[in-house]
């Protein structure tokens, strides 16, 4: 399956949620519900990277002050550097 190309794919919605996707696809414009789930998976998986992403920063900067190398000190060498 190539880039773009879709798969369809059965989920199962609680039924406590439908009145409520119901709802948003109606109020936020979406075409329709599998539009709407869509963008919800996107959104969800960009806010799982973006949570990753911290996790690691913030292990990599307790790395780095651990050895004595502070935040300051990094962005005064990347503009020290950048010219």
């Amino acid at each position: 399956m190539g880039f773009g190309e879709k798969m369809e794919t059965k989920i199962a919605i609680s039924k406590n949620l439908i009145p409520e996707v119901e709802v948003f696809v109606d109020r936020f414009g979406f075409k329709n519900e599998t539009e709407f789930v869509n963008d919800a998976i996107k959104e969800k998986i960009l806010a799982l990277k973006r949570d990753a992403f911290i996790k690691v920063t913030g292990r990599i900067a307790k790395g780095l002050e651990s050895k004595g190398v502070f935040e300051k000190e990094i962005l005064a060498d990347f503009e020290m550097h950048r010219g």
